[in-house]
């Protein structure tokens, strides 16, 4: 009993036992200032701005003029914070790799979609974003966790990443 009871503490035990997934703790918001880690991505959706406004915007006070783009930079920054409290509490509750074959997964529902023409850079994001949102997810041990900011998100550690890009040159 002592065995099974320390191996409950490991990504392992919810596959070898069952059980089914603990509760995900809620995401923690986005710190004020971007962080480091968020600026390929934050770069990308400046660029999205900026082809869509056909005007160079690179931060945020460029965007102040339109309270729509503000607010969808929050949005946005939401959802990638969502993405990686899914990440972090997939590190501690599943078998490594089972996180990032569910960005695979979305990965392969978007990328012909992000490939296609579009209007501008912004209307690519917008497609994208969305259509991730509505990928039906099947095959994954996380999904029972797996929220809509989640698959938005993952799409901008994608776009992080560089494997997603908004504007094409």
């Amino acid at each position: 009993m002592e065995a099974i009871d320390e191996h409950s503490n490991t990504p392992y035990h919810i596959t070898r036992f069952g059980g089914g997934l603990p509760d995900r703790p809620e995401a923690e918001g986005p710190p004020a200032a971007p962080h480091h880690s968020e600026s390929r991505y934050i770069a990308q959706l400046f660029e999205a701005y900026s082809d869509n406004k056909k005007q160079d915007i690179s931060d945020l006070k460029d965007i102040e003029l339109w309270s729509e783009l503000v607010q969808h930079y929050h949005r946005q920054r939401q959802y990638f914070y969502y993405a990686e409290s899914l990440r972090n509490f997939a590190r501690d509750t599943v078998p490594p790799g089972t996180y990032e074959e569910l960005q695979e997964e979305v990965y392969a529902g978007v990328a012909d979609l992000e490939a296609s023409s579009h209007a501008c850079a912004l209307t690519r994001l917008h497609a994208v974003t969305q259509a991730a949102a509505n990928l039906p997810l099947t095959a994954n041990g996380l999904i029972s966790v797996t929220k809509v900011q989640d698959k938005r998100g993952i799409c901008h550690q994608l776009a992080n990443e560089d494997r997603l890009v908004w504007r094409k040159a």
